[in-house]
């Protein structure tokens, strides 16, 4: 079973939101990023990560079988 790669981000992104959400609970803190500098960071993050997604993530075209 093939899941399309939009749907597997959008999947992986409410879980890892679910979790960060939980342990912030647990641990009693806030979820707010209330300082400009932290927000810049978690954008670069977020811009890094799905950079190197699509640059670690094989294309179809390299996954091709061979013929015969």
């Amino acid at each position: 079973m093939e899941i399309p790669p939009l749907s597997m981000r959008v999947a992986t992104m409410l879980i890892g939101a679910a979790t960060l959400w939980l342990l912030t609970r647990l641990r009693r803190r806030s979820f707010a990023l209330r300082n400009p500098t932290v927000v810049a960071h978690v954008v670069a993050a977020s811009f890094f990560n799905v950079v190197a997604f699509s640059l670690f993530t094989p294309s179809r075209s390299s996954m091709r079988r061979p013929r015969g």
